[in-house]
């Protein structure tokens, strides 16, 4: 009964955080994720200041909503970055 309940948990807040729209969505990108794959994606979604979505523009189409800023990048390259300011 609990591991139904945890999983029903789950895929609610699976369901409920992915159904927000992001802040910032940037498209027509070349973005160096640094995973041990090191491939190359074509967009990204923010929100609440964190990265939620990486991959083709058409991965992010489902993220923007009326109030999310878009920027073209243009093809130009992104390279996340930690910039936590407690950090070391």
């Amino acid at each position: 009964m609990r591991k139904l309940l945890a999983i029903l948990l789950i895929s609610c807040w699976a369901t409920s955080s992915h159904a927000q729209k992001a802040d910032l969505v940037v498209t027509n990108a070349k973005i160096v994720r640094l995973d041990p794959a090191s491939k190359i994606a074509q967009a990204l979604a923010v929100r609440d200041g964190r990265i939620v979505a990486v991959g083709g523009n058409d991965a992010v189409e489902g993220l923007i909503g009326p109030a999310t800023r878009r920027v073209d990048a243009g093809g130009r390259t992104i390279i996340p970055a930690s910039t936590d300011v407690e950090d070391n």
